[in-house]
């Protein structure tokens, strides 16, 4: 039984020295398809802000705008790049950096590859919050409607979890993305219907949930 036993323990001790384990190779290659990835991702984003840079409404050329970039005057393709396609590519980044996170952390949360935050009832709380300051605050400044979208979303997240959270069963996954569902629905419902009893404010509300990065300040 003993030398079977130490047999056994030098087989497996010295198994390693015949071959690679593979779980070691497994993680061999997960961490080349990870490195793969992100190096094209890189290169794709590289390509995406170059395109921002060197393309657009102005007639600029691609050489005349690597120049200004570099060394700015006061020449109309220098106010072009500087003024117009610098603070939209950067504002591109900052926001789908924004938009990545909270994907990553919502999908985090409800444990689905798949999930947004309008699963969870951000996006609508965000819309209600503006629509209700446009329509009973007289909030006009476009600037203002990003502290009622982000109150909005605060107090609609606090309310799911804490919806989901009842019952004694905890804010489980599948508890969360249910009421952040039907919690969305209803708060896109009303939104809807303020703005069916007021043409202008659905105007307004509609403008800013499409957004844009064009045409924005550097500061």
């Amino acid at each position: 039984m003993t030398t079977q036993t130490k047999q056994s323990n030098e087989t497996y001790v010295g198994a390693p020295a015949g071959g690679e384990p593979g779980f070691s190779r497994a993680l061999r290659r997960a961490a080349a398809r990870h490195a793969v990835f992100l190096a094209v991702s890189v290169a794709l984003l590289a390509g995406i802000v170059a395109a921002s840079l060197f393309s657009g409404s102005g007639e600029v050329a691609a050489g005349s705008a690597w120049q200004v970039l570099w060394s700015p005057d006061d020449s109309a393709a220098s106010i072009i790049v500087h003024d117009l396609r610098v603070p939209r590519t950067v504002l591109g980044l900052v926001v789908g950096m924004a938009l990545g996170v909270a994907g990553a952390l919502i999908q985090a949360v409800t444990r689905n590859p798949l999930a947004d935050p309008g699963i969870l009832g951000v996006n609508a709380g965000a819309s209600f919050a503006v629509t209700l300051g446009i329509a009973f605050l007289g909030v006009e400044a476009v600037s203002s409607y990003v502290w009622l979208a982000m109150a909005g979303a605060a107090i609609a997240s606090i309310m799911v979890f804490g919806i989901a959270a009842g019952g004694g069963k905890g804010a489980t996954p599948l508890r969360l993305t249910l009421v952040g569902m039907a919690f969305g629905s209803v708060l896109l419902g009303a939104n809807r219907a303020i703005g069916l009893l007021d043409s202008s404010i659905y105007e307004q509300v509609r403008f800013w949930e499409a957004g844009s990065v064009a045409d924005r300040p550097p500061e």
